[in-house]
């Protein structure tokens, strides 16, 4: 299967992370939120997330294409999540209303769309620049540095819960999956290096 990936020419590969990237961001944003108030929504786990640039940068070849794939999956990904989450009830809407029609109160809300999520496409390319060099350094060199790094972020978020907030949001097992990840992650890319040099010799 990665092979294959690794065969398709660049403009299907950057398709296919935008694809993938938006395809996660609209399905994670449509999961029902709970009615519990101290449970954690879905979309708000935030580890999950960097695994979608690092995939992306480790698909390129170079690192300067790795770049541009970590970011273009972010910031795709985050359109697909806001997509159904239009600021109709923000204060400047409102008063954009009473005041445009037409092709103006579009392009307006269109300009307020982008501006009350501003600061999450900044993150999201920030990630997408970091975690696509990390998937395309594990690409390259077979380090599984840039994979115990990813895998650090799925301990990170627990413990930031716990030091935080004081305890973990419910449900507890998706918490239990993340550190389950964490462990996983090293290991796996210990094999997939010790495979790597067995192929190479």
């Amino acid at each position: 299967m990665a092979q294959r990936l690794d065969e398709l020419p660049r403009p299907a590969r950057l398709a296919l992370c935008a694809l993938l990237g938006f395809l996660y961001g609209l399905v994670v944003s449509r999961i029902p939120a709970s009615a519990d108030p101290l449970a954690l929504q879905a979309g708000y786990f935030v580890a999950p997330w960097l695994v979608l640039p690092f995939v992306a940068g480790w698909l390129q070849r170079s690192a300067p294409w790795a770049v541009v794939a970590g970011v273009l999956v972010g910031v795709v990904c985050m359109f697909g999540f806001y997509l159904n989450a239009f600021p109709e009830y923000h204060p400047a809407y409102i008063a954009l209303k009473g005041t445009a029609s037409g092709i103006r109160l579009v392009l307006g809300g269109a300009v307020l769309w982008v501006t009350v999520y501003a600061m999450w496409y900044v993150i999201a390319t920030a990630t997408g620049i970091v975690f696509g060099l990390l998937g395309h350094w594990w690409r390259a060199a077979g380090s599984p540095v840039p994979v115990i790094i990813l895998a650090v972020f799925f301990v990170l978020e627990p413990l930031a819960h716990l030091v935080l907030a004081g305890g973990l949001p419910r449900p507890y097992a998706v918490w239990v999956l993340e550190v389950a990840a964490a462990l996983v992650l090293p290991t796996w890319a210990a094999i997939a290096r010790q495979r790597r040099s067995v192929s190479l010799a």
